[in-house]
């Protein structure tokens, strides 16, 4: 125990201080011990042994994909979606054809945080007799969204159709842009090779579709970096 010499009030003499880190105890002029504040944390509230009794809660903010604070911060911290995105680019030029109730499938990356209802897209052929589809999925093969099956038409200009799901958003990442047809009609303008970004995945005949509409699920693709594709031109609104 540490001690230590002060002067005694309305004496000239001194008197003995002694603490043991938690007290101050006086045997001067002091009659009582004054409790020095003991705090204590475990890393979430800091709790006050002395004069304070309550607990002083941190605030912690736990994260999700849309970092939700449950702190202070009541909203998300995440920044705002855009509103559009464009994958690929349209050069008037190359085009690539469906396979019959298969898939042809392109993995893209989207750099930033999209919300969308609508798909905009170029058709170089279209099937006024058979059903067709476009959708995206995630690169474990779930179905994010799709236009659903239905008789896509019209080659003189892009065309924006709505999605099935509403409001649909996606973060940053990795994905799957795919388009199938119960025939061999449909054909999709896409990028030239030679001006197209690198894809780290493409088929022109993956797995199987039923009745022209994009299954729920795919079996995953493993990644196989290839240059352009078919990657398609499509916008995200």
């Amino acid at each position: 125990m540490a001690k230590m010499l002060i002067g005694a009030a309305g004496s000239g003499g001194s008197g003995t201080v002694n603490t043991d880190g938690v007290t101050i105890q006086g045997n001067g002029s002091v009659a009582t011990p004054i409790a020095l504040l003991d705090a204590i944390t475990d890393g979430v509230t800091l709790q006050g042994a002395g004069i304070s009794s309550s607990k002083l809660a941190l605030k912690a903010v736990q994260t999700n994909s849309g970092l939700t604070g449950t702190g202070a911060v009541g909203s998300p911290l995440g920044l705002t979606p855009s509103n559009f995105y464009s994958i690929g680019s349209f050069g008037g030029g190359p085009t690539q054809a469906v396979t019959a109730n298969t898939l042809v499938i392109c993995g893209v990356v989207i750099p930033l945080a999209v919300v969308f209802s609508n798909f905009t897209f170029w058709l170089a052929a279209g099937d006024a007799s058979h059903d067709s589809d476009i959708g995206i999925y995630t690169p474990a093969g779930a179905l994010l969204a799709n236009l659903g099956a239905q008789l896509l038409t019209g080659t003189g200009a892009p065309q924006t159709i709505a999605t099935l799901q509403s409001g649909v958003v996606i973060q940053p990442g990795k994905y799957l842009v795919a388009w199938t047809s119960a025939a061999s009609t449909l054909s999709l303008y896409t990028d030239a090779q030679t001006n197209a970004p690198w894809c780290w995945f493409s088929s022109a005949s993956y797995g199987t579709s039923v009745g022209g509409a994009c299954p729920a699920s795919i079996t995953a693709p493993a990644q196989s970096i290839a240059r352009g594709g078919p990657l398609p031109w499509l916008g995200l609104s």
